[in-house]
């Protein structure tokens, strides 16, 4: 996820790490000074003292151009200046996203999520400015011949503003106006509320059998004693602690324990905001004209309507039941001769996690906790940042001693390797902390543009993880996930830093569809699998020049699409959610996530729980989008095993193909066509099919083939129907 403004939207290093010099080039003795300057905002005073800058300054935008005289609106005098605003105000806003984040102040993330708040509103209020409306209508009747980025904007603006209802009667515009902010309220309130969970649950050490001592050497120690004497010890819901029980211990009480406070995170505070917000969402559409909000949203995605996103989940659902049943068969027998069971048994939705670990150990000989000894993560970092060079053609150098918010956050500068010319910055920020935000993703900073003076703004970006601390024993091991995640997220700061664009509205991820913003990261996680690859990011923590042995490479190839049955499964049930609260105006979030996990994944859930009140895409900028990530790894795994599978993974003239057509353009161009752009025809699902372990008959079109001629077909009619 990612951070844009006031409002999310979308997704450092060790201490041994940051005393390291890297990479072929260092530029550390002279600096490049950055241009993302957080520093003056780091006390609640200045933190909101800044929202109010941020919204006067919007505000004097917005008059100069109501104020323009008829007959002298020019494309400078309008959007210009409302590009002009956006290039100041992005920053200022990220500058408060990111604090409310990663700030170690509980003080300063308090007013940052205050701030975010207010400046939500103030949005609310922009986008529904019919003077500012008025002006730019009045420009485009000029009928100026716009081309390029220039027509794209206008376009996009009017639509925009279309869309939030100035077209509709006072009264009804009005309604729209007050409802929008309170969803802006609603959604920061929520986010917040996850955000600062600190759920925690206390386990005795033959509560966590199962469970690594080097883990449970690093738990906070319990204030008091279990009941029958004995020493007890902090697990929170946060994900390191989350995985490490839920993958390893054979106590099913224990995971049955934390999974129900993972479940039940802000289930009190959130589910009323959640459904509240539903309704508004629902009312909002149908006033704009829509039938319901799923297809207010899917007007302006890859996928357009929410009759192709139900036809594609429930066709990959339908693709995937025999194997996804066959595979609950093999837990369920693992089940059985683990617990010692005579009859027949059910899988739990605590039991999943550690049922597929086990099944990948037993099929596949995976020893995860073996594999992660191999992953330091300095390695890690080091050759996965090498390897974004090399096919990308760039050179990275970090900074000494920058100005950071955390004592072990790393600052990074970019240089283009054929001409040296600066590219960009991006921060990494690694490990988790009391009230950072506790998921892995990359946060835009400072969008790039070129200025009036002819000049370019270069851009900023940091990537946010929460992986291990290192210990007194070991340094940080990552495992394989996290070795993917990391891949995945730097590919999201990739797309950020390579952009390069005229308006930074069309810069980076931010405007892209979310439906395929996330297939580029996707497609890059693939490089995990490859032996080339594994051999540079990998090393033993006690002699990095032991790499990963092949027989474990081999494994890990083998096991990659181990249960891909039921997996794929539950990320339909966050799919299905989604479209489904979104396609009515009232839902039982609770009742539906029980009934989806049963219905779906086969699962059996805790009753009382309810995992939406702590799934923050629905709430954060991914409603009605969160079948994109499967429907844009149809492109990723296209993208991959068209491209760079066959011609080389490392292959850099691949990479400068994929820098050119896939970041470089940002949003300034749709996202079919930037897809056609690299691959030379419209997509194909084969990989998508094939990698699910679905056999596929490629001498004819697949029904996933069929939905995406359409799908090109609407894009292409689209993009003719919008030009002005």
């Amino acid at each position: 996820r990612r951070v844009h403004g006031g409002i999310t939207f979308l997704t450092s290093s060790s201490s041994s790490l940051s005393q390291k010099v890297l990479f072929r080039m260092s530029h550390t003795s002279s600096a490049k000074p950055c241009s993302f300057n957080w520093q003056p905002y780091s006390t609640p005073e200045s933190i909101s003292a800044l929202a109010d800058e941020i919204i006067s300054t919007g505000q004097k935008a917005e008059n100069e151009i109501a104020s323009i005289e008829s007959g002298k609106h020019s494309f400078e005098n309008t959007i210009g200046v409302l590009e002009q605003d956006s290039a100041l105000n992005l920053s200022r806003s990220h500058i408060i996203s990111l604090m409310s984040m990663v700030h170690p102040s509980k003080d300063v993330r308090d007013s940052a999520h205050a701030a975010q708040e207010k400046i939500s509103a103030y949005y609310v209020d922009r986008g529904m400015n019919k003077n500012v409306y008025k002006s730019i209508v009045e420009y485009k009747n000029k009928q100026e011949q716009l081309t390029g980025e220039k027509e794209r904007l206008l376009s996009r603006t009017i639509r925009d503003f279309k869309r939030q209802g100035l077209q509709l009667k006072d009264d009804d515009y009005e309604k729209v106006k007050t409802m929008k902010k309170r969803i802006s309220e609603l959604q920061v309130k929520f986010q917040a509320n996850v955000n600062e969970d600190n759920s925690k649950v206390l386990f005795t050490r033959d509560e966590l059998k199962g469970v690594s001592e080097e883990f449970i050497s690093s738990l906070e120690k319990g204030s008091e004693l279990s009941s029958n004497g004995q020493e007890q010890f902090v697990v929170t819901t946060q994900y390191p602690h989350y995985f490490a029980v839920m993958d390893r211990c054979v106590i099913p009480e224990t995971r049955k324990r934390l999974q129900n406070a993972f479940d039940s995170r802000c289930i009190n505070t959130n589910t009323s905001m959640l459904e509240e917000t539903l309704a508004l969402r629902h009312d909002v559409s149908e006033i704009l004209g829509y039938p319901n909000h799923g297809a207010y949203v899917l007007e302006v995605r890859m996928a357009k309507d929410p009759s192709i996103v139900l036809a594609f989940l429930e066709q990959v659902s339908k693709e995937l039941d025999s194997l996804a049943k066959n595979e609950l068969e093999e837990m369920k027998k693992l089940k059985i001769q683990e617990l010692n069971e005579k009859s027949d048994v059910g899988i739990n939705s605590w039991d999943f996690r550690y049922y597929v670990k086990r099944i990948e150990e037993k099929q596949y000989q995976v020893d995860h906790e073996k594999i992660k000894e191999y992953f330091p993560i300095d390695k890690v970092v080091n050759g996965v940042l090498q390897i974004y060079q090399d096919i990308l053609g760039l050179k990275f150098s970090k900074q000494e001693n920058p100005a950071v918010w955390f004592e072990d956050v790393t600052l990074w500068e970019v240089y283009d390797e054929k001409t040296n010319d600066f590219v960009g910055h991006f921060y990494m920020d690694m490990h988790p902390r009391e009230g950072k935000y506790g998921h892995a993703c990359m946060a835009p900073l400072v969008p790039g543009y070129a200025k009036q003076d002819g000049s370019r703004q270069t851009p900023v970006a940091a990537i946010i993880c929460n992986f291990p601390k290192p210990t007194q024993e070991k340094p940080s091991l990552l495992q394989f996930e996290d070795v993917e995640t990391f891949f995945h997220e730097f590919g999201h700061v990739m797309h950020e830093i390579c952009s390069v664009t005229q308006f930074p509205s069309h810069h980076g991820c931010g405007d892209t569809e979310t439906d395929f913003v996330e297939a580029p990261s996707q497609m890059l996680e693939n490089w995990c699998y490859e032996s080339e690859v594994l051999e540079r990011i990998s090393g033993h923590f006690q002699d990095e020049s032991k790499k990963l042995p092949t027989e474990f490479v081999e494994k890990l190839k083998l096991s990659k699409n181990a249960n891909v049955g039921l997996l794929t499964k539950r990320q339909l049930v966050f799919g299905m959610l989604d479209m489904k609260i979104h396609s009515q105006k009232n839902s039982n979030t609770q009742q539906l996530c029980y009934s989806l996990q049963n219905e779906i994944q086969m699962v059996q859930p805790q009753p009382d729980t309810n995992f939406a009140a702590s799934f923050g895409h629905i709430m954060g900028g991914y409603d009605a989008g969160y079948y994109g990530y499967m429907f844009s790894k149809v492109f990723a795994l296209d993208m991959f095993y068209s491209v760079f599978k066959s011609k080389g993974v490392l292959n850099k003239e691949c990479g400068l193909h994929y820098r050119k057509t896939i970041l470089e353009p940002g949003s300034s161009k749709d996202g079919f066509e930037m897809l056609s752009n690299f691959l030379g025809r419209v997509p194909s699902a084969n990989a998508f099919l094939s990698e699910q372990g679905v056999e596929v008959d490629k001498t004819k079109p697949n029904e996933i083939d069929e939905i995406m001629a359409k799908l090109a077909v609407i894009t292409e009619n689209s993009k003719k129907s919008s030009k002005l």
